[in-house]
């Protein structure tokens, strides 16, 4: 029904068909990727922190803008779930990231060190602390709990990059 994936782009070239999928890919490594979506959906550039989603079933083509790239990229069959992806850059503020008891969501890491814990209740020092820290390449998996879930995510310590993808299933 879907899948999660890091891909490295090293040459211009067509995209594989997914026809009855969604897709969406943030750049996480590398300056850029020009994606041409012939009349189906046009022109984007692809740079972080801007995630891009498009149907799987369009004749989709990309070109390196200054070398190779690497994307985190989302699949889903699109009469069956939502992606959501967001890239986030943690500095001195952290974000907080919802989920739904049925929904699935990862968050991985990109840089920095990352702590991750359950949303409010504490000050923001003894939440870092009590938190699960989270290294580059590291990731997190949510899956569907009995209730919905609220999560705080912060930079422990300077910088971080991270992206959250978030997979809501339709109702039936």
């Amino acid at each position: 029904d879907w899948r999660i994936s890091l891909a490295g782009v090293a040459e211009d070239g067509p995209f594989s068909v997914f026809d009855g999928f969604v897709r969406s890919l943030v750049l996480i490594e590398g300056t850029g990727l020009s994606i041409d979506h012939g009349s189906d959906g046009g022109r984007t550039e692809l740079s972080w922190p801007v995630p891009h989603a498009f149907d799987g079933g369009w004749n989709t083509s990309a070109r390196l803008v200054d070398g190779p790239v690497r994307d985190l990229g989302v699949i889903a069959r699109k009469d069956r779930w939502t992606i959501e992806l967001m890239a986030i850059d943690l500095a001195s503020a952290g974000a907080r990231l919802h989920l739904d008891a049925i929904d699935h969501g990862l968050l991985h890491v990109l840089s920095g060190t990352v702590a991750v814990g359950p949303a409010g209740g504490r000050p923001a020092a003894q939440r870092i602390e009590l938190a699960q820290r989270l290294e580059p390449g590291e990731s997190l998996w949510y899956r569907p709990a009995t209730e919905a879930l609220e999560l705080d995510v912060y930079a422990a310590g300077g910088i971080a990059r991270a992206v959250f993808a978030r997979l809501m299933p339709h109702a039936v």
